[in-house]
């Protein structure tokens, strides 16, 4: 009984942090004109923030739970940004993304009473509630890049297992290659162009 008592806080504990930090995965699409949107030319705030959110919320999850995520760029000093790897939105057709998403992601997989396990199953909640969201929307092909720019920014400065976790990288694929169904000119960047604004940060 106890167990059972400790597993469902715990789901009430993800579903609230998952709301929390989906409030700031949201203004990636709320806060700009998806159709008349200028070209984008830096990484933006709403980005920046949800790793400041995610930050504070791990550091106040390791105050419940065993265990710490390592950040994957050190807190001091420049960081490194290394070349993408092949994006989803290059050159995508419907039978291309219907044979990237054959592979069902396990989105709702059981809670351990682990840090990783609990942080790992807010951020998946947070992008496909943000996947949903962008497919009520119509989106033009500047949204469409800021919207690179944005989750490559958010690949790179996750915890180092959760940026190594498939899950949610394929989650931020879906992300992408939905935007790319609901674009009206679906014309992706470069990586060349992508790495270009990241390393002025």
């Amino acid at each position: 009984a106890l167990r059972s008592d400790a597993e469902k806080l715990l789901q009430e504990y993800v579903l609230a942090q998952s709301a929390s930090v989906g409030a700031h995965t949201s203004r990636l699409v709320e806060d700009q004109d998806l159709l008349e949107s200028p070209a984008p030319i830096a990484v933006r705030d709403a980005a920046k923030e949800i790793i400041v959110h995610m930050s504070a919320l791990s550091n106040d999850t390791s105050q419940l739970l065993p265990g710490s995520l390592k950040q994957t760029q050190p807190s001091s000093g420049a960081v490194v940004w290394s070349q993408p790897r092949a994006s989803p939105t290059s050159g995508t057709s419907s039978s291309d993304v219907a044979k990237l998403f054959q592979q069902k992601v396990e989105l709702f997989t059981p809670l351990s009473f682990t840090y990783a396990s609990v942080i790992a199953a807010i951020m998946k909640r947070s992008i496909k509630d943000c996947t949903e969201l962008v497919r009520q929307k119509t989106w033009g092909v500047h949204a469409l890049q800021q919207m690179q720019v944005d989750t490559y920014y958010l690949r790179g400065t996750l915890p180092t297992q959760l940026a190594e976790d498939g899950a949610i990288d394929s989650l931020i694929d879906d992300l992408l290659v939905s935007i790319v169904e609901r674009c009206l000119d679906p014309v992706p960047l470069s990586s060349d162009a992508v790495l270009g604004m990241l390393r002025e940060l």
